[in-house]
């Protein structure tokens, strides 16, 4: 319901003008225009009271009810009429505000309800970090004991190089596989390119052949790889007791080997002087092998070559062998690769422990994570469940409210025109008031629940690289 002075000033066309008070003017009770109504008070002045189509529907009930009629005049006095008009318009107004009263106290029930219990994040961010403690006291002493061992062989190596003066790291091959694999086909180019030169003295031919040349390189890769295993690595040694060894050890594979190979060759060539003599003897033309020539003539002569190649076959693979044996497999340094290889060993097993000690640490964390993430999901669907059940509950309401003030216009309206007073209305109380504030307090608490949230997380990693460090610096 508004003044005129309230019209004029909210119209921008200004099609309502101001209209002054003037006093001894007639009640103008029955002039209605539209939906406004232009009422003189008997204390002077005029004014126009507006309504809406609901208020107009109010106007014409409440007379019918009240036997009230501006045209004809009224039965009832004015101050009779003001009572009448109150009494009935409270009657009509009373289950319209019980009804409000209803919703409203629904409302802040349901949000009260809705509401999460308050789950501190700062108590389960306090249960991870006392089972990360319990974890970590757990695994302390297991991983102290695989430190001291780490330690204690990586010291050994140290002692052990300023003993023997290195000042260099363990040599391994980059692959065992392919530096062995590499003999075994230096081994097996040996057996096929020797094969055809023993097939001329055998009688079983190019397979007896290929056995008799497998059977040498064999012999020859075996004999060099431990020669330079068990021979040329003690060459090194601080130890004069396990130097002599070494060279004892390198000299006996050498002699064997160079023997075995010239002897192989010389049984090669005496085989093919037997052959040839037996042709001549039959009257075939043959260079002979003078059986009257020594040992090295027949080596060496120049009309069989194939010894030479032997020896050379055999000498290729030898040496190929005593490089693979002293240092192919190990540090060419007796003792330095087993040292080393402990070392390493004992820091892997330091290290499998501390991740494996990390991944049990991060499991209360993943757990608390998990909670805290179950934690906001449920506050973030509360707030919007609550936020929701406010919209419909402000729905009803508003419906409510436009019902109220449109009979509080009836009211006012018959007032005037019956009674010739004012009415004036005290406003509404709020009923989103206490249901809007426990909104407000949830996406609060919501917010305030995911900064810390955020904050606790971050210190919990924190706390992580703290238990890692000392777990991995652990003392003996």
């Amino acid at each position: 319901m508004r003044t005129a002075r309230e019209n004029r000033d909210g119209d921008p066309n200004g099609a309502f003008r101001e209209i002054v008070n003037q006093r001894g003017r007639r009640c103008l009770n029955s002039l209605a225009l539209g939906r406004a109504v232009w009422f003189n008070y008997p204390q002077g002045g005029v004014a126009m009271i507006a309504f809406g189509r609901e208020s107009e529907n109010d106007i014409a009930a409440l007379e019918k009810r009240l036997g009230l009629d501006r045209r004809k005049g009224d039965a009832l006095g004015a101050d009779e009429a003001a009572v009448a008009i109150a009494a009935e318009s409270a009657r009509i107004a009373a289950p319209l505000l019980s009804e409000r009263d209803a919703v409203s106290a629904t409302l802040e029930h349901k949000v009260r309800a809705l509401n999460p219990p308050p789950d501190d994040v700062g108590a389960i961010a306090a249960q991870a970090r006392l089972s990360m403690r319990r974890i970590e006291g757990r695994v302390a002493a297991e991983i102290a004991r695989a430190a001291a061992r780490a330690r204690d062989a990586r010291g050994d190596v140290m002692r052990f190089r300023e003993k023997a003066g290195l000042e260099r790291g363990a040599l391994y091959p980059d692959s065992k596989i392919l530096s062995t694999g590499l003999l075994v086909v230096l081994t097996a180019v040996e057996a096929a390119a020797s094969a055809p030169i023993f097939a001329d003295a055998l009688q079983g031919g190019l397979a007896q052949g290929y056995i008799m040349a497998a059977t040498l390189s064999g012999l020859n890769a075996g004999i060099g790889f431990l020669g330079g295993y068990l021979g040329l690595r003690y060459l090194t040694h601080k130890k004069r007791g396990l130097f002599m060894l070494g060279l004892f050890g390198f000299a006996l594979s050498l002699v064997v080997g160079l023997f075995l190979n010239v002897f192989a060759a010389l049984w090669r060539a005496r085989s093919i002087e037997a052959v040839e003599l037996e042709a001549a003897r039959k009257g075939d033309d043959f260079a002979l092998m003078a059986s009257q020539k020594s040992t090295f003539d027949v080596l060496f002569d120049s009309q069989h070559g194939e010894s030479v190649v032997l020896m050379i076959l055999g000498a290729i693979v030898l040496t190929a062998a005593f490089h693979k044996g002293f240092a192919a497999v190990d540090d060419p340094t007796p003792e330095y690769g087993k040292l080393e290889r402990a070392a390493r060993a004992a820091e892997e097993d330091l290290a499998e422990l501390v991740h494996d000690a990390r991944d049990a640490l991060e499991a209360p964390i993943e757990d608390a994570r998990a909670a805290i993430e179950e934690n906001l999901a449920r506050r973030r669907e509360a707030a919007l469940a609550m936020r929701e059940a406010f919209d419909d509950a402000a729905g009803d309401l508003a419906a409510i409210d436009r019902r109220l003030r449109a009979l509080a216009d009836a009211r006012r309206v018959l007032l005037a025109a019956h009674a010739g007073r004012d009415a004036s209305e005290a406003p509404l109380p709020d009923a989103l008031a206490k249901a809007g504030g426990l909104v407000a307090d949830a996406d609060r608490a919501l917010a305030a629940a995911q900064t810390q949230a955020k904050a606790e997380l971050e210190a919990l990693i924190g706390a992580l690289d703290d238990s890692t460090r000392r777990l991995a610096d652990a003392p003996a």
